[in-house]
């Protein structure tokens, strides 16, 4: 099956289906690596920015690498169970309904005149601390 249609199908299931509360989302586990790694490396005391280098350049490589592993592994299997492997790798990587579901609790939040309710709702979607966000 062609890439463009496996992501397009990928893209269809989020927007139907949105993304599962009971399955572990790869992204928290690609940022637990990335937390990892860059623990590490600042521990052995290396330049903020090599660590920074190399932390991104090992996230991309082993996230890269398991991907393809998985999905050549399902090709041993058989070829249409590698296209849904690949579909269902993809499928985690999007999260447009989610991301617009969030953004509309934010926007009716403010739109009541709840910053703090904003604030809260914004925090699902950024990964720093919203406490002192002002309206804008």
């Amino acid at each position: 099956m062609r890439l463009e249609l496996q992501i397009a199908i990928a893209f269809l299931l989020d927007l139907l289906l949105g993304d599962p509360r009971w399955l572990p989302h790869p992204v928290r586990l690609i940022a637990r690596l990335a937390r990892g790694l860059e623990r590490v490396l600042h521990r052995e005391r290396f330049n903020p920015r090599l660590a920074g280098a190399l932390t991104t350049m090992l996230v991309v490589a082993i996230t890269g690498g398991i991907t393809w592993g998985i999905i050549e592994t399902a090709r041993l299997v058989h070829p249409v169970v590698a296209d849904l492997s690949a579909i269902l790798v993809l499928y985690t990587t999007f999260a447009a309904r989610d991301l617009a579901h969030h953004a509309d609790r934010v926007y009716a939040a403010l739109a009541a005149g709840d910053l703090d309710q904003a604030r809260k709702q914004v925090a699902l979607l950024v990964g720093r601390d919203t406490t002192d966000l002002d309206e804008s």
